[in-house]
Order: C-alpha cells, then structure tokens, then sequence
C-alpha cells in the first residue's frame, strides 16, 4: 500500500539496511513546555546504499556504519 513505509525501492540495484524505532529525546515543540521539558521522538530509517563492494571482498572498511546511519536522524531529532 503507498505510502505505508513498507514500498519496495524501483529497481536500482543495491542494498536496503532498515532501522526502526531509533528514540531520541529532543526540544521542539510551540508550547514553552515542549522546549522545556523536550519530548520523546521515534524514527525509522531505511537507508539504500550499493554494498556490492564489501560483499565481494569481506572487507569491513567497504562497508557503512550502523553507528553513522543512526547518527543521521540523530542531531535534527535531538536539536
């Protein structure tokens, strides 16, 4: 179904790492309470990236980081 998170990337080649419910605590918000106390955020992130490389030579500098993919949503999300 569109729209629901769960469609299938257009064939591009490539690979699919997938990480759910990734929390971070964060200070957005209208209310003065919201900036002040911050609030629970929940992310999930499907990241293609091609990892043919590192599949052909086992070698883990050819690959991404987990620690770099959660990263991403982090800062904006704490901000």
């Amino acid at each position: 179904m569109a729209g629901d998170g769960d469609e299938e990337r257009p064939a591009m080649g490539g690979d699919k790492l997938i990480l759910r419910g990734l929390q971070f605590h964060g200070f957005h918000g209208v209310k003065h309470e919201e900036k002040k106390l911050g609030q629970k955020f929940v992310v999930d992130v499907d990241a293609w990236m091609d990892l043919a490389a590192a599949g052909d030579s086992d070698d883990i500098s050819h690959t991404v980081s987990y620690t770099d993919i959660y990263s991403s949503p982090r800062s904006p999300a704490s901000g």
